[in-house]
């Protein structure tokens, strides 16, 4: 595997300090969070606890570079995701998935995607579950 390489930022970055007060104010937590996740070198990606079915909520633009592959290529349910799962990972990934939907622990598995021109990609995938207020599971952040 070769080393991430960070990709240069489209705009000049400046200290959260050094902006004007009515700029700082039109910085949501949003805009931050997103900003932070499409400039990493990693794919990120948001789904919904217990419904392992649906498409995710978000998956980072990097899933361009990284595996060849358009977002909406992604954004599918469970059982198109499962295509792009390397046959000889796939029964292990999914019993390992359906299995940590149930313990509600944090999940970290080890597979390949199939890319488009025919070759296949190592992923290591790591999510924690992200709580309700009152202490429900909710959301896998992952990368």
């Amino acid at each position: 595997s070769c080393p991430a390489r960070l990709e240069p930022l489209p705009h000049q970055v400046k200290h959260f300090d050094e902006l004007a007060e009515d700029e700082r104010a039109m910085i949501t937590i949003d805009d931050l969070f997103q900003q932070l996740v499409e400039s990493i070198s990693a794919v990120t990606y948001v789904m919904r606890f217990g419904l392992p079915d649906e498409p995710p909520i978000y998956i980072s633009p990097q899933c361009v570079r990284v595996l060849g592959l358009p977002r909406d290529a992604l954004m599918v349910d469970a059982a198109r995701r499962n295509e792009l799962l390397h046959p000889d990972d796939r029964a292990r990934v999914w019993e390992h998935a359906v299995a940590v939907d149930a313990t509600g622990g944090d999940w970290e598995e080890e597979y390949r995607l199939s890319r488009p021109d025919g070759t296949s990609t190592w992923i290591h995938d790591q999510a924690r579950i992200v709580h309700t207020e009152d202490g429900q599971p909710s959301l896998w952040f992952g990368v």
